[in-house]
């Protein structure tokens, strides 16, 4: 890894939104566009979130997606500003919203008539989508090219691989991107994380399931946003680009939880743990150091309180982890959130406190999707 870029509630960099999150600095707002009427005492109860207002302020839907594209593809050329793009071959790889959120999931909505409304106006509007697999990779392609344009992106984009499956696509779209760099498909691969729980119609969806922070659900979630860009490379490239490495990636590890939540069951920890320990492979024995996607929800926090239970039967260092949570400092960022776990672990690094020569970025979908990778510092690997 030679690069990170990123967009959130903290900064448009990297640096500022890891030192700020260092720091423990929180830029939560009121969400000017959703407002809820509280039914413990009926008064007009405003929304929190951790918003990127700087760059999507004023935005909505796949505009708001293309804008945080945009804040993290500028943050990364400028992190890497004396190279040229146009003399190596470069791939992009997308992590996108998942695609289920709004889709399904029906059986958390509490409410019988506007759970059976809801679930009626999906099914019409899917049912006049029949490619809609298609229409995922096209929509992908359409944020990426708007936001390399608006990002005065110096080649053409490469469109390779887009995941839509939430926090878990994340690790996807690494595991698709390192496959390429080491089959020298590509000389560096690019891999853009952007999420927005944000918009008006997620909020809604949140609220519905009972998942949004308010006089209600005090155990919800805080909604973010983030934009993360990070660029990847084989160790010999990077010799020939000058470019010093930020970390080491691997191995990977992906599951699943039979579980989940948008089956509205418990979660086992099985599947999240499987990938914990797939990856970690005990290098940090005495400390390992886990950086987590964990929101405050109470079917996350279930389930990473079942999975650490497994881990110390399996793994003595299990007994006393140390454990990071981004989302304190900008709310849930969906499918970008193990990508801005990656940019806090190597900003601990670089900035040297860090707990931990080794970490391990863990994932946890809406849906089945577990995932898990191991990152190392470069400069004890």
């Amino acid at each position: 890894m030679i690069g990170v870029g990123m967009v959130g509630a903290l900064g448009a960099d990297a640096v500022t939104n890891c030192a700020g999150s260092r720091a423990g600095i929180s830029r939560s707002s009121i969400v000017e566009h959703y407002r809820l009427r509280s039914p413990v005492d009926g008064k007009e109860e405003p929304v929190v979130g951790h918003q990127a207002s700087l760059f999507t302020r004023g935005f909505e839907g796949d505009s708001r997606l293309v804008r945080l594209a945009q804040g993290a593809l500028l943050d990364l050329s400028a992190q890497l500003r004396r190279m040229d793009w146009r003399q190596w071959r470069h791939r992009f790889y997308l992590s996108l919203p998942d695609v289920r959120r709004t889709s399904l999931g029906g059986e958390l909505i509490a409410d019988e008539e506007v759970r059976r409304t809801w679930m009626d106006a999906v099914t019409a509007r899917e049912h006049g989508d029949e490619t809609h697999q298609t229409s995922n990779q096209l929509r992908a392609r359409r944020t990426l090219d708007q936001a390399a344009a608006l990002a005065r992106w110096p080649a053409e984009p490469v469109f390779t691989f887009a995941s839509v499956a939430g926090h878990a696509g994340a690790v996807a779209a690494l595991s698709a991107a390192i496959a390429d760099v080491a089959a020298a498909q590509t000389d560096i691969a690019i891999v853009l994380g952007i999420d927005s729980l944000l918009d008006e119609e997620t909020l809604e969806w949140l609220y519905m399931c009972g998942r949004l922070k308010c006089d209600a659900m005090p155990a919800g979630c805080q909604p973010g946003e983030a934009g993360v860009a990070i660029a990847l490379t084989s160790g010999s490239v990077a010799s020939e680009i000058g470019a010093s490495p930020l970390a080491v990636v691997g191995p990977l590890a992906e599951g699943s939880e039979i579980r989940s939540f948008l089956s509205a069951t418990s979660a086992s920890g099985i599947g999240l743990a499987e990938v914990v320990a797939g990856s970690w492979t005990g290098a940090d024995v005495d400390t390992p150091w886990i950086v987590s996607d964990h929101n405050g929800e109470f079917y996350r926090a279930m389930d990473w309180g079942h999975a650490l239970v497994r881990l110390r039967a399996q793994f003595e260092g299990f007994a006393d982890p140390i454990l990071w949570y981004p989302a304190l400092s900008f709310g849930d960022t969906g499918a970008a959130s193990p990508l801005a776990g990656i940019c806090v672990t190597v900003r601990a690094w670089a900035r040297t406190y860090a707990p931990a020569r080794t970490a391990v970025i863990a994932a946890a979908s809406d849906g089945p999707e577990r995932a898990a990778l191991r990152l190392a510092n470069p400069r004890f690997h």
